[in-house]
């Protein structure tokens, strides 16, 4: 005879696979707010293996200005413990202001250093805002409430903006043992929750831009390494025959936000994948079929995969946090006589003169990499 099952055993059987079908799928308890990974969304604990030749900073193509137009003097910025759905107006703590004030002043920074007038008394400060958002555990949790772009992802853009403030201090001799015992732990707690809920694209490649940009800052091979097998390994997988990752022009475009940004900064440290074939295509291809697309499509509106709440929107505009071609300025940095991204920013130009500032890019880019006009 075959095996039977009572039938109380078995109810309470389908019950658990139910139940854990259910938690693989939200990635997260039902609270609102999660700080602790869940089990599909284990930590990412490396040994650290200094790598003194990583580097994060390249301000030789920087439009100063444009930097003195958006820039602020090192202060203490407010703070939360979570990180909230991204949501309009800002409130004072939100990450979108703390990242905005990071922003401000890594511009500052880059005129100081231009100048050769560097005020290095207001660099502690700067230094002393990481120290106590880090103290405070700030941004170490997540908060689902309400609609709009995750925090998971809000996550990954506000390591990218840490990462060049940590990496300006350290260039600048601000960070001993003891601060950097303090940061390095706030940001080992921030990387897992990158992770939780991912649901489109672009979020994926912040993810692997979070590890890469904190490597390099932190002159750390582990986590440069892993973000860059993940980036390598995120191209060949999510790339379509087209040569685009996603359906929608607009989703498209998030996606360049991150997969530009990321190949500049490996090309800074000698990775360059640029003309490397994923399926045919490399990343030149990418851009180069993207920036064609949005030429002919980006001034409709249009919704995008990447928040399906969001109202349709549209792209051709040179600032927003994620609805705008803000990347344009990393690319022509390495590649000036890119054609197609010229005559896109020729376009926009004719109906958009604000200098290049996106909110997905995690800093400036008008100010860092100039290239604005």
């Amino acid at each position: 005879m075959g095996r039977t099952f009572s039938a109380v055993p078995y109810t309470y059987l389908k019950r658990g696979v139910y139940y854990f079908v259910i938690c693989l799928i939200l990635g997260v308890s039902s609270t609102q707010e999660a700080s602790a990974c869940s089990f599909n969304c284990k930590k990412e604990e490396v040994k650290p293996q200094p790598n003194p030749k990583l580097k994060l900073l390249d301000f030789s193509n920087a439009d100063l200005a444009i930097c003195s137009q958006y820039q602020a003097t090192p202060t203490t910025i407010s703070t939360q413990k979570s990180v909230t759905r991204y949501r309009y107006p800002f409130k004072e703590g939100n990450f979108e202001l703390f990242m905005d004030g990071l922003a401000k002043q890594i511009n500052w920074y880059v005129i100081e250093q231009a100048t050769g007038k560097r005020n290095t008394a207001l660099l502690p400060t700067m230094r002393d805002n990481l120290i106590q958002a880090a103290n405070s555990d700030a941004f170490t949790q997540l908060d689902w409430t309400g609609k709009g772009g995750g925090p998971q992802f809000a996550t990954s853009l506000l390591i990218k903006s840490i990462s060049y403030i940590y990496a300006i201090l350290d260039s600048e001799k601000q960070l001993n043992d003891e601060d950097k015992a303090v940061l390095r732990p706030w940001v080992a707690k921030m990387l897992p929750n990158r992770l939780k809920r991912v649901n489109s694209v672009d979020t994926e490649f912040a993810g692997d831009n979070a590890l890469i940009y904190w490597g390099a800052a932190t002159k750390d091979n582990a986590y440069y390494q892993e973000g860059k097998e993940k980036f390598y390994k995120r191209i060949e997988r999510r790339i379509k025959s087209n040569a685009t990752f996603a359906k929608s022009v607009r989703h498209n475009n998030e996606v360049a936000h991150q997969l530009i940004p990321g190949a500049e900064i490996l090309a800074l440290n000698g990775e360059d994948l640029f003309d490397v074939k994923f399926k045919g295509f490399s990343v030149l291809d990418f851009v180069q079929t993207h920036s064609e697309w949005v030429y002919d499509k980006g001034s409709e509106r249009m919704k995008t995969e990447g928040d399906m709440h969001d109202p349709a929107r549209t792209i051709m505009k040179s600032q927003g946090f994620g609805t705008h071609l803000a990347w344009i300025p990393v690319h022509l940095s390495r590649f000036k006589n890119s054609q197609s991204v010229l005559d896109l920013r020729k376009k926009l130009r004719s109906s958009d003169l604000k200098p290049f500032y996106g909110q997905h890019l995690s800093i400036h880019t008008g100010c860092v990499y100039g290239n604005n006009w």
